[in-house]
């Protein structure tokens, strides 16, 4: 219907005005409900993304919020904990069995040209229990050579056998991983290195300056 001035009548023009604005309000209503149907809707998937599922901290990737197992921690650092560090010194290492038990446990003094571990020497150990800890004085001194690109460092090198039996355990906790798509992907690749008999390597380093 036309909403513009009628000449013809007073009478026909409050009609056709008052018209206008029943469709107006009308049109109004219709929008304000569609509006109202989307925010629940927006409401209903925000409630289930919350409780139908885990929720994952910050968005994100879930394979960051849970991550695979840790089968050692391995530290090296100052024995007074002060930097920056410089040769020579006698620096603490240490390795511990976060998940099983860890066989065939390899241990590596590594460091850049220009420094020198003079003590211990690399090391292997059969059998290192779940909790057990080892720990080394690291003497480090100058050497002859140069820093490498990465400048002067010293590096605790472990190479060892996983506990795979105990990772599948761990990784089957519903509670710790409760996404079916990371248990699933997380016992794919631990039965895959544990078919291959497959080792590990886990390494802690320390820059000098």
């Amino acid at each position: 219907m036309d909403c513009s001035t009628n000449r013809n009548g007073s009478h026909l023009h409050r009609v056709q005005k008052n018209s206008c604005y029943v469709q107006i309000i009308k049109s109004d209503l219709i929008a304000s409900e569609k509006l109202t149907k989307m925010y629940r809707l927006l409401l209903f998937i925000l409630l289930f993304g919350l409780f139908g599922c885990p929720f994952i901290p910050n968005g994100g990737d879930p394979f960051r919020h849970f991550p695979y197992p840790q089968s050692i921690a391995v530290n090296l650092d100052p024995p007074d904990g002060k930097r920056p560090v410089h040769a020579p010194t006698v620096l603490e290492g240490s390795i511990e069995s976060r998940a099983g038990t860890l066989r065939a446990v390899s241990v590596f003094f590594e460091s850049s040209d220009d420094l020198v571990v003079t003590s211990p020497t690399d090391s292997t150990i059969a059998v290192l229990s779940e909790q057990e800890k080892k720990t080394w004085r690291i003497n480090v001194k100058k050497g002859i050579g140069q820093p490498d690109a990465g400048g002067s460092w010293v590096r605790l090198r472990v190479v060892y056998l996983p506990d795979y039996e105990r990772l599948l355990s761990l990784i089957a906790d519903e509670t710790k991983f409760p996404h079916e798509e990371i248990r699933s992907s997380y016992r794919s690749s631990t039965l895959q290195s544990q078919a291959q008999d497959a080792r590990a390597t886990d390494a802690a380093r320390l820059f000098f300056e």
